[in-house]
């Protein structure tokens, strides 16, 4: 039995690294593994996650159970800086390895980079008001922890974070299949920005599929 007493929410420190890029390949598939759609969770950890754990750290939070890390919100202060050191350390990280051969690219990973390119050229992905919404997040928790409020608790975490250094607004994407995420967005007043259908998950469960940006103004 779960004692609540237990559950507790932190900052994130070095030693939650992998423990943390874990969860994000172990829930990445709308709250399954990566494995089923992309072939190695390390270049996918590497690529959509490691900014957070190596280049931002200071915006980012776990929750845990005693001393085990069950699932974190990953928090960015200003989305242009993202953006840039994206381009400028994370995708020059990645390539160095993938010329390496350090990954394994399989059809799965094709498939999805080629549904990513398609997304972009179909305008599937949201725009979105930096000067508005400059802050943006992610959250996942292990599929052994849902349904105790952490996700909640992550957020409220954050957004007081962030109206402590006054922080306009923070924003997050997702798509329509996360329906208990988009609930729980919704009841912390993040409103729908944009939405649009995703043309590559609509093709992947053969039905209508939304992305969607969430918002939430905090000044």
């Amino acid at each position: 039995m779960v004692k609540l007493s237990e559950l507790l929410i932190r900052k994130y420190q070095d030693f939650d690294r992998q423990r943390l890029l874990a969860i994000g390949a172990d829930t990445a598939f709308f709250g399954d593994p990566i494995e089923a759609y992309f072939d190695d969770r390390t270049l996918f950890q590497d690529a959509f996650y490691s900014y957070y754990t190596d280049v931002e750290p200071t915006f980012t939070w776990v929750a845990c159970y005693g001393s085990e890390v069950v699932g974190f919100l990953a928090g960015c202060l200003d989305t242009k800086n993202y953006q840039r050191d994206i381009r400028r350390i994370i995708i020059p990280r990645v390539f160095k390895r993938l010329i390496r051969w350090k990954y394994i690219i399989g059809a799965r990973s094709i498939s999805y980079m080629n549904g990513l390119l398609g997304g972009f050229f179909f305008g599937d992905f949201s725009p979105v008001d930096y000067s508005t919404y400059p802050a943006h997040l992610h959250i996942n928790i292990d599929k052994g922890w849902r349904g105790f409020g952490l996700g909640r608790k992550l957020i409220l975490a954050y957004i007081d974070q962030l109206s402590s250094i006054n922080i306009k607004g923070v924003h997050l994407q997702t798509t329509s299949q996360n329906q208990i995420a988009c609930r729980l967005y919704e009841n912390l007043d993040f409103r729908i920005l944009w939405a649009r259908t995703d043309h590559f998950w609509t093709k992947w469960f053969g039905y209508k599929v939304e992305n969607r940006c969430y918002g939430r103004l905090l000044s």
